[in-house]
């Protein structure tokens, strides 16, 4: 086992790129929650929520969250996962109810519509960090849009642009990987309750559907004892477009910052008294040769031009100016 791995062989993320709520929504306690709610839709799908015994199960399951401890000591016997959690599932209850729970269910019955649960909630744990991130991308572009930018290809100054229209080709790059993001969401929105090879000798499709709608999932038909794990590689094949976005726009930042005529400028960020102080890399704000003064004054001269231009009322012409794009 290395120094990352825990004692059940997983690798542990880097504590610097963690994030608390999906560290949660995975963890061991959040995934046995789970389980009970899948357990509970099933049940209520199959006796209804009038039952005398549903609502004492979902009493019992309610005061007595599940036991992550107990369950591992029954895995060492058991050498299965779910059932450990069902076995332990089990001391809660008393023989009328233990009758009812985990009915006619094979292990993926249960598993595999928890695990949904969890990637859809990460997933959209992801996608409003991405809306918050375009919404701050659109309203410093309309911001900046005005503020002139030399635009660059290989690495050379090209035409003068705009920062806010650069910022705007950002949100479009986002946009496109939010609609990624949710189509991904939309084809992970399945589960399956269809018993041992999934065909239903033992289960019914009419609480299969109502199971998992409850969950907010539905019914995969094609499943076999578990869903297809193609599905969970249209989720990843999203996330990699997102994650390329979000490469390109750092380093295209990078790019721009760098000397010996940077564009833009890191802010200097001082940490707490407490800490040692390592200053950063200072870009000049000012432009100090007279070459890159008059590019810059043409460019301001550029955009001024080109808004009278755009405007109802101009004094100008367009044509007048159609020579300078």
């Amino acid at each position: 086992m290395s120094k990352r791995e825990n004692e059940d062989g997983v690798v542990n993320t880097i504590s610097r790129y963690r994030d608390p709520r999906i560290e949660e929504i995975f963890s061991p306690q959040q995934r046995l929650s789970r389980f009970d709610q899948v357990e509970i839709a099933a049940v209520l799908a199959e006796f209804g929520k009038d039952d005398e015994r549903v609502k004492r199960l979902i009493e019992a399951l309610k005061n007595s969250p599940p036991n992550e401890e107990r369950r591992k000591e029954i895995e060492r016997v058991t050498d299965h996962d779910l059932m450990a959690y069902v076995m332990q599932r089990w001391e809660i209850l008393p023989p009328e109810l233990q009758a009812i729970f985990h009915k006619a269910k094979t292990s993926f019955d249960i598993q595999d519509p928890a695990d949904q649960l969890a990637l859809i909630t990460a997933l959209d744990v992801v996608i409003d960090d991405l809306r918050s991130l375009m919404e701050i991308t659109r309203n410093q572009g309309l911001k900046y849009w005005y503020s002139p930018l030399l635009l660059r290809t290989h690495g050379q100054g090209a035409h003068v642009g705009t920062f806010g229209k650069r910022l705007s080709s950002y949100f479009a790059d986002l946009e496109f990987a939010q609609n990624y993001l949710l189509y991904a969401r939309k084809m992970i929105s399945f589960g399956k309750m269809s018993g041992l090879v999934g065909d239903y000798q033992n289960a019914s499709y009419q609480i299969e559907y109502q199971a998992l709608k409850m969950l907010g999932l539905k019914p995969y038909y094609g499943a076999s004892q578990i869903l297809p794990r193609s599905m969970h590689a249209i989720l990843a094949s999203s996330l990699t477009v997102l994650c390329g976005v979000l490469a390109k726009i750092a380093e295209d930042f990078q790019l721009m910052a760098r000397n010996p005529r940077p564009l833009i400028q890191e802010p200097l960020r001082l940490g707490k008294p407490d800490q040692v102080q390592v200053r950063p890399r200072r870009i000049p704000s000012k432009v100090k040769t007279r070459r890159e003064c008059f590019v810059l004054r043409l460019a301001i001269l550029w955009h001024c031009c080109k808004t009278l231009s755009l405007k109802k009322n101009a004094i100008l012409p367009n044509r007048r100016w159609s020579g300078w794009r």
